[in-house]
């Protein structure tokens, strides 16, 4: 990624992301294919008119970058960013943005927000012949109805590591480790599942790049 990501940035992503997800699961919503955030909810949030601003600019920057973090056996998973303009659905009763089929489950709540901006978070792949794209809010309401609590500790690393506090990569670790030792589906998805900190540096490029930095900063 050749953009530096300011700090202020992924604290907003992450406390906006950590709204939607808890509100899918409070709200019962299937939350397929929802935005991480938008316009509407940074405002709830409390954010100003300079700090939106300075969020959306950030958000341009970094739409279209990929970050790589699975590569094994001729598979690879990585994170793509969006950016987009136009309607969206709103859940009011929860205060989260949400797709058109928990809009049309929920319709008494559900409104439409238009010409506002959005952006979704993907995680992208393919195992040989098979391509993969699947929203990262998807996932992680998966995974907190899997593992309860499992999905606010992967943000809450990620916040650390966006101010250079190198638990936050002991921690994300920790919790990838529980993830995959306890999700057993994923045996069979993935053609490697590692199991220890060296198979984790082994299948993740941006693991290792965090390794070495935090290594190198000692």
């Amino acid at each position: 990624m050749k953009h530096k990501i300011r700090e202020q940035f992924i604290e907003d992503l992450v406390s906006s992301a950590k709204r939607v997800i808890k509100g899918c699961i409070e709200g019962e919503f299937k939350c397929i294919d929802p935005p991480i955030t938008i316009t509407r909810l940074l405002e709830e949030m409390n954010l100003g008119e300079y700090r939106l601003r300075r969020f959306w600019a950030d958000a341009q920057r970094l739409a279209g970058t990929s970050v790589k973090l699975y590569s094994r056996i001729g598979s690879e998973f990585m994170i793509s960013i969006e950016i987009r303009q136009g309607s969206v659905y709103f859940n009011e009763e929860y205060g989260i943005p949400v797709d058109f089929i928990d809009c049309k489950m929920h319709p008494e709540s559900c409104i439409v927000i238009p010409r506002t901006y959005s952006m979704y978070v993907y995680l992208d792949g393919n195992i040989e012949n098979t391509k993969y794209h699947i929203n990262v809010i998807r996932l992680l309401v998966l995974l907190e109805r899997s593992i309860p609590g499992a999905s606010f500790r992967i943000l809450d690393a990620v916040l650390k590591l966006a101010k250079n506090d190198k638990t936050g990569y002991f921690e994300l670790i920790e919790v990838l480790l529980t993830i995959f030792k306890n999700i057993s589906v994923l045996k069979y998805i993935l053609p490697f599942l590692p199991m220890n900190m060296k198979d984790i540096l082994n299948m993740s490029p941006v693991l290792r790049i965090l390794n070495t930095l935090f290594k190198a900063n000692k």
